[in-house]
């Protein structure tokens, strides 16, 4: 190819970097605490999680049917919690509860924002604990103070945190 052949290529794909950077820029612009990973993903989440759940693989729900009884009751834990008390799961009893773990520098980060919908549209019968870890790449590398901040600021989260592990 001569460079002359070129130049509308460089043109089309220049205009639709510009485009992607707009687009990320606008969704993600009162995100004053995010990254320029955590934009990107936060701006593409739909995308991804549409994707996933084409070409995802099918799961099967697995249930207990050899009658195998906990040594310990659920309502007897406990977690710490991110600001350093105790989460006591006693006080979840009648409840559902959903323990997620999560990283604020994950591909699913914005699943931050739908569990924040569900456990304030559920409130009073579900509960949702977030175990941010530090486990999976360093996907987690703030303080327990900057995350609640993050999370707060980011995707509005009330529901509770426990202390990150590592």
């Amino acid at each position: 190819m001569k460079i002359w052949q070129l130049k509308p290529l460089v043109i089309v794909v220049l205009t639709i970097a510009a485009c992607l950077v707009i687009y990320v820029s606008v969704i993600t612009r009162k995100k004053t605490q995010m990254s320029a990973r955590q934009k990107i993903t936060k701006a593409f989440y739909p995308a991804l999680m549409a994707a996933g759940k084409l070409f995802g693989k099918k799961t099967t729900l697995l249930s207990n049917t050899g009658g195998a009884k906990p040594s310990v009751s659920f309502y007897s834990l406990a977690a710490k919690a991110n600001d350093g008390g105790i989460i006591p799961f006693s006080n979840f009893a009648g409840k559902k509860v959903l323990i997620v773990n999560t990283a604020s520098a994950c591909g699913f980060t914005p699943q931050y924002e739908e569990l924040q919908a569900l456990y304030s549209r559920y409130i009073g019968r579900l509960v949702v604990i977030g175990f941010p870890a530090n486990d999976f790449g360093a996907q987690e590398k703030g303080s327990d103070r900057q995350i609640a901040e993050f999370c707060k600021l980011n995707y509005g989260v009330s529901f509770p945190l426990a202390q990150k592990t590592t």
